[in-house]
Protein backbone atom coordinates (compact mmCIF):
# COMPACT_ATOMS: atom_id res chain seq x y z
CA UNK A 1 0.00 0.00 0.00
CA UNK A 2 1.39 3.37 -1.07
CA UNK A 3 2.31 5.77 1.66
CA UNK A 4 3.05 3.15 4.34
CA UNK A 5 6.28 2.18 5.99
CA UNK A 6 7.34 -0.83 8.00
CA UNK A 7 6.38 0.65 11.37
CA UNK A 8 2.84 -0.75 11.39
CA UNK A 9 1.03 2.56 10.92
CA UNK A 10 0.03 4.84 8.02
CA UNK A 11 2.70 7.33 7.01
CA UNK A 12 0.08 9.98 6.54
CA UNK A 13 -0.96 9.75 10.19
CA UNK A 14 0.64 12.55 12.13
CA UNK A 15 2.42 11.76 15.36
CA UNK A 16 1.27 14.40 17.77
CA UNK A 17 2.98 14.99 21.04
CA UNK A 18 -0.35 14.56 22.77
CA UNK A 19 -2.81 11.69 22.31
CA UNK A 20 -5.52 12.36 19.68
CA UNK A 21 -9.03 12.98 20.90
CA UNK A 22 -11.08 9.85 21.28
CA UNK A 23 -8.18 7.62 22.28
CA UNK A 24 -7.92 5.91 25.64
CA UNK A 25 -4.39 7.07 26.43
CA UNK A 26 -4.32 8.50 29.96
CA UNK A 27 -3.51 12.17 30.14
CA UNK A 28 -1.28 11.56 33.14
CA UNK A 29 1.19 9.43 31.18
CA UNK A 30 3.63 12.30 30.37
CA UNK A 31 3.75 13.15 34.07
CA UNK A 32 4.52 9.51 34.81
CA UNK A 33 7.38 9.69 32.30
CA UNK A 34 8.75 12.78 34.00
CA UNK A 35 8.57 11.16 37.43
CA UNK A 36 10.23 8.06 36.05
CA UNK A 37 13.08 10.16 34.72
CA UNK A 38 13.56 11.81 38.09
CA UNK A 39 13.56 8.46 39.86
CA UNK A 40 16.19 7.08 37.54
CA UNK A 41 18.31 10.18 37.91
CA UNK A 42 18.38 9.33 41.61
CA UNK A 43 19.07 5.72 40.66
CA UNK A 44 22.16 6.67 38.72
CA UNK A 45 23.52 8.45 41.78
CA UNK A 46 22.76 5.51 44.06
CA UNK A 47 24.37 3.08 41.62
CA UNK A 48 27.80 4.60 42.25
CA UNK A 49 27.34 5.25 45.95
CA UNK A 50 28.76 2.96 48.69
CA UNK A 51 26.88 -0.29 49.00
CA UNK A 52 24.69 0.55 51.97
CA UNK A 53 21.53 -1.44 52.55
CA UNK A 54 19.26 1.54 51.91
CA UNK A 55 20.89 2.23 48.56
CA UNK A 56 20.59 -1.42 47.53
CA UNK A 57 16.89 -1.51 48.40
CA UNK A 58 16.31 1.75 46.56
CA UNK A 59 17.96 0.40 43.42
CA UNK A 60 15.72 -2.66 43.45
CA UNK A 61 12.57 -0.61 44.09
CA UNK A 62 13.35 1.85 41.32
CA UNK A 63 14.10 -0.98 38.94
CA UNK A 64 10.74 -2.61 39.66
CA UNK A 65 8.97 0.72 39.26
CA UNK A 66 10.59 1.18 35.88
CA UNK A 67 9.58 -2.25 34.64
CA UNK A 68 6.02 -1.85 35.91
CA UNK A 69 5.67 1.56 34.28
CA UNK A 70 7.04 0.22 31.02
CA UNK A 71 4.60 -2.69 30.99
CA UNK A 72 1.62 -0.47 31.89
CA UNK A 73 2.30 2.29 29.40
CA UNK A 74 3.18 -0.02 26.50
CA UNK A 75 -0.27 -1.62 26.32
CA UNK A 76 -1.57 -1.62 22.76
CA UNK A 77 -4.50 0.79 22.25
CA UNK A 78 -4.47 1.03 18.49
CA UNK A 79 -2.39 2.49 15.63
CA UNK A 80 -2.61 6.10 16.83
CA UNK A 81 -1.39 5.14 20.28
CA UNK A 82 1.49 3.13 18.84
CA UNK A 83 2.49 6.12 16.73
CA UNK A 84 2.39 8.37 19.75
CA UNK A 85 4.47 5.94 21.80
CA UNK A 86 7.04 5.80 19.01
CA UNK A 87 8.01 9.42 19.67
CA UNK A 88 7.20 9.80 23.37
CA UNK A 89 7.44 6.60 25.37
CA UNK A 90 10.20 4.44 23.97
CA UNK A 91 13.12 6.71 24.88
CA UNK A 92 11.86 6.64 28.46
CA UNK A 93 11.12 2.94 28.23
CA UNK A 94 14.70 2.28 27.17
CA UNK A 95 15.91 4.29 30.13
CA UNK A 96 13.65 2.31 32.43
CA UNK A 97 14.91 -1.04 31.15
CA UNK A 98 18.51 0.12 31.23
CA UNK A 99 18.11 1.37 34.77
CA UNK A 100 16.54 -1.91 35.83
CA UNK A 101 19.42 -3.85 34.29
CA UNK A 102 21.92 -1.56 36.01
CA UNK A 103 20.14 -2.05 39.32
CA UNK A 104 20.32 -5.82 39.00
CA UNK A 105 24.01 -5.71 38.02
CA UNK A 106 25.03 -3.44 40.89
CA UNK A 107 23.02 -5.42 43.43
CA UNK A 108 24.59 -8.68 42.23
CA UNK A 109 28.05 -7.16 42.53
CA UNK A 110 27.34 -5.90 46.04
CA UNK A 111 26.08 -9.34 47.06
CA UNK A 112 29.29 -10.99 45.82
CA UNK A 113 31.48 -8.45 47.64
CA UNK A 114 29.51 -8.89 50.87
CA UNK A 115 29.70 -12.67 50.64
CA UNK A 116 33.45 -12.59 50.06
CA UNK A 117 33.90 -10.23 53.01
CA UNK A 118 31.84 -12.48 55.29
CA UNK A 119 33.85 -15.55 54.26
CA UNK A 120 37.16 -13.81 54.93
CA UNK A 121 35.98 -12.81 58.41
CA UNK A 122 35.52 -16.47 59.46
CA UNK A 123 38.33 -18.13 57.45
CA UNK A 124 41.95 -18.72 58.39
CA UNK A 125 43.96 -17.02 55.65
CA UNK A 126 46.81 -19.56 55.66
CA UNK A 127 45.01 -22.91 55.63
CA UNK A 128 41.57 -21.93 54.36
CA UNK A 129 39.96 -23.67 57.34
CA UNK A 130 37.37 -22.00 59.55
CA UNK A 131 38.82 -19.81 62.27
CA UNK A 132 38.22 -19.60 66.02
CA UNK A 133 35.22 -17.29 65.60
CA UNK A 134 33.30 -19.70 63.36
CA UNK A 135 34.41 -22.61 65.57
CA UNK A 136 32.66 -21.07 68.58
CA UNK A 137 29.51 -20.21 66.63
CA UNK A 138 29.26 -23.64 65.01
CA UNK A 139 29.87 -25.56 68.23
CA UNK A 140 27.36 -23.46 70.15
CA UNK A 141 24.72 -24.13 67.51
CA UNK A 142 25.63 -27.82 67.43
CA UNK A 143 25.15 -28.17 71.19
CA UNK A 144 21.83 -26.32 71.08
CA UNK A 145 20.58 -28.49 68.22
CA UNK A 146 21.71 -31.64 70.02
CA UNK A 147 19.67 -30.63 73.06
CA UNK A 148 16.56 -30.38 70.87
CA UNK A 149 17.09 -33.50 68.77
CA UNK A 150 18.53 -35.86 71.38
CA UNK A 151 21.80 -36.29 69.47
CA UNK A 152 25.38 -36.19 70.72
CA UNK A 153 27.88 -33.46 69.86
CA UNK A 154 31.66 -33.69 70.05
CA UNK A 155 34.74 -31.47 69.89
CA UNK A 156 38.27 -32.52 69.01
CA UNK A 157 41.19 -30.30 70.05
CA UNK A 158 44.42 -31.06 68.19
CA UNK A 159 47.91 -29.79 68.90
CA UNK A 160 50.85 -30.58 66.63
CA UNK A 161 53.91 -32.13 68.30
CA UNK A 162 57.35 -30.70 67.61
CA UNK A 163 56.11 -27.87 65.44
CA UNK A 164 58.27 -25.26 67.19
CA UNK A 165 61.38 -27.20 66.22
CA UNK A 166 60.28 -27.15 62.57
CA UNK A 167 59.97 -23.37 62.68
CA UNK A 168 63.28 -22.95 64.50
CA UNK A 169 65.32 -25.23 62.23
CA UNK A 170 63.70 -24.86 58.79
CA UNK A 171 62.07 -21.44 59.04
CA UNK A 172 58.53 -20.13 59.13
CA UNK A 173 57.93 -20.77 55.43
CA UNK A 174 58.44 -24.51 55.92
CA UNK A 175 56.34 -24.36 59.08
CA UNK A 176 53.49 -22.77 57.13
CA UNK A 177 53.66 -25.52 54.53
CA UNK A 178 53.41 -28.14 57.27
CA UNK A 179 50.32 -26.40 58.64
CA UNK A 180 48.76 -26.39 55.17
CA UNK A 181 49.48 -30.12 54.78
CA UNK A 182 47.90 -30.85 58.14
CA UNK A 183 44.83 -28.81 57.22
CA UNK A 184 44.42 -30.95 54.09
CA UNK A 185 44.66 -34.07 56.25
CA UNK A 186 41.82 -32.80 58.44
CA UNK A 187 39.66 -32.10 55.40
CA UNK A 188 40.13 -35.71 54.28
CA UNK A 189 39.47 -37.25 57.69
CA UNK A 190 36.53 -35.18 58.95
CA UNK A 191 33.20 -36.31 57.46
CA UNK A 192 30.40 -33.87 56.70
CA UNK A 193 28.81 -32.07 58.46
CA UNK A 194 31.90 -31.91 60.68
CA UNK A 195 33.86 -28.66 60.65
CA UNK A 196 37.69 -28.60 60.86
CA UNK A 197 39.10 -25.32 62.19
CA UNK A 198 42.42 -23.69 62.94
CA UNK A 199 42.40 -21.98 66.31
CA UNK A 200 45.80 -20.37 65.87
CA UNK A 201 49.45 -21.35 65.69
CA UNK A 202 49.70 -25.15 65.56
CA UNK A 203 46.38 -25.71 67.36
CA UNK A 204 43.37 -27.06 65.49
CA UNK A 205 39.87 -28.17 66.41
CA UNK A 206 36.99 -30.13 64.91
CA UNK A 207 33.25 -29.84 65.57
CA UNK A 208 31.28 -33.07 65.09
CA UNK A 209 27.53 -32.39 65.26
CA UNK A 210 24.52 -34.72 65.15
CA UNK A 211 26.22 -37.90 66.36
CA UNK A 212 24.21 -41.02 67.15
CA UNK A 213 26.76 -42.20 69.70
CA UNK A 214 30.16 -41.14 71.14
CA UNK A 215 31.96 -43.90 69.24
CA UNK A 216 31.53 -41.90 66.03
CA UNK A 217 33.74 -39.15 67.47
CA UNK A 218 36.33 -41.70 68.59
CA UNK A 219 36.43 -43.13 65.05
CA UNK A 220 37.23 -39.70 63.61
CA UNK A 221 39.99 -39.14 66.18
CA UNK A 222 41.49 -42.54 65.38
CA UNK A 223 41.31 -41.82 61.66
CA UNK A 224 43.19 -38.54 62.10
CA UNK A 225 45.85 -40.22 64.26
CA UNK A 226 46.30 -42.99 61.69
CA UNK A 227 46.65 -40.55 58.79
CA UNK A 228 49.33 -38.38 60.38
CA UNK A 229 52.66 -39.22 58.74
CA UNK A 230 55.88 -37.50 57.63
CA UNK A 231 55.56 -34.95 54.84
CA UNK A 232 57.99 -33.69 52.23
CA UNK A 233 58.54 -29.92 52.32
CA UNK A 234 61.07 -28.25 50.03
CA UNK A 235 62.68 -31.61 49.36
CA UNK A 236 63.07 -32.43 53.04
CA UNK A 237 61.19 -35.10 54.99
CA UNK A 238 59.57 -33.63 58.07
CA UNK A 239 58.10 -35.81 60.80
CA UNK A 240 54.54 -34.70 61.52
CA UNK A 241 52.79 -35.78 64.71
CA UNK A 242 49.84 -34.54 66.73
CA UNK A 243 47.97 -35.01 69.98
CA UNK A 244 44.18 -35.30 69.74
CA UNK A 245 41.76 -34.78 72.60
CA UNK A 246 38.10 -35.79 72.32
CA UNK A 247 35.14 -34.59 74.38
CA UNK A 248 31.55 -35.65 73.79
CA UNK A 249 28.44 -33.95 75.10
CA UNK A 250 25.21 -35.82 75.70
CA UNK A 251 22.06 -33.93 74.67
CA UNK A 252 21.91 -30.69 76.68
CA UNK A 253 24.83 -31.68 78.93
CA UNK A 254 27.62 -29.17 78.22
CA UNK A 255 28.18 -25.60 77.09
CA UNK A 256 30.76 -24.58 74.51
CA UNK A 257 33.36 -23.58 77.09
CA UNK A 258 32.86 -26.78 79.07
CA UNK A 259 33.24 -29.16 76.13
CA UNK A 260 36.32 -27.29 74.86
CA UNK A 261 37.85 -27.47 78.33
CA UNK A 262 37.29 -31.24 78.42
CA UNK A 263 38.79 -31.66 74.95
CA UNK A 264 41.82 -29.63 76.07
CA UNK A 265 42.29 -31.87 79.10
CA UNK A 266 42.12 -34.96 76.92
CA UNK A 267 44.59 -33.47 74.43
CA UNK A 268 47.13 -32.77 77.19
CA UNK A 269 46.74 -36.34 78.42
CA UNK A 270 47.46 -37.59 74.88
CA UNK A 271 50.46 -35.25 74.66
CA UNK A 272 52.21 -37.21 77.37
CA UNK A 273 52.98 -39.73 74.64
CA UNK A 274 54.65 -37.10 72.44
CA UNK A 275 56.42 -37.02 70.04
CA UNK A 276 54.19 -39.86 68.83
CA UNK A 277 50.65 -39.26 67.64
CA UNK A 278 48.03 -40.29 70.13
CA UNK A 279 44.42 -39.50 70.88
CA UNK A 280 42.55 -39.62 74.17
CA UNK A 281 38.91 -39.27 75.17
CA UNK A 282 38.01 -37.17 78.19
CA UNK A 283 37.40 -39.00 81.44
CA UNK A 284 36.30 -37.64 84.77
CA UNK A 285 39.59 -38.73 86.31
CA UNK A 286 41.38 -36.10 84.17
CA UNK A 287 39.89 -33.40 86.41
CA UNK A 288 41.02 -34.92 89.73
CA UNK A 289 44.40 -33.10 90.01
CA UNK A 290 42.59 -29.77 89.57
CA UNK A 291 40.05 -30.63 92.29
CA UNK A 292 42.76 -31.68 94.76
CA UNK A 293 44.72 -28.49 94.15
CA UNK A 294 41.70 -26.33 94.85
CA UNK A 295 40.95 -28.29 98.02
CA UNK A 296 44.47 -27.67 99.25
Amino acid sequence: MAGTVGHGYDKTVRCPRRPPKGTSVPSRLPIAHLCLGVLYAVLMVLAVSPGENVAEVARVVFGLIGLAAAAWAARDRGPAHRAWLAVTFFPWGGLALGGAALSALVLFRQALVQRESDEQAVTDHLTGLSNRSLFRVTDTRSLARAARTGKYSAVLVIDMNGFKEVNDTLGHKSGDLVLVEFAELLRRCVPAPGLPCRLGGDEFAVVLPDLDNPEQAYEVAGRIAAEVSPVVVDGKIIAMAASVGVAVSAPGELTHDEIVHRADQAMYRAKRSAPHTRWAAWQESFEQPVVELRAA
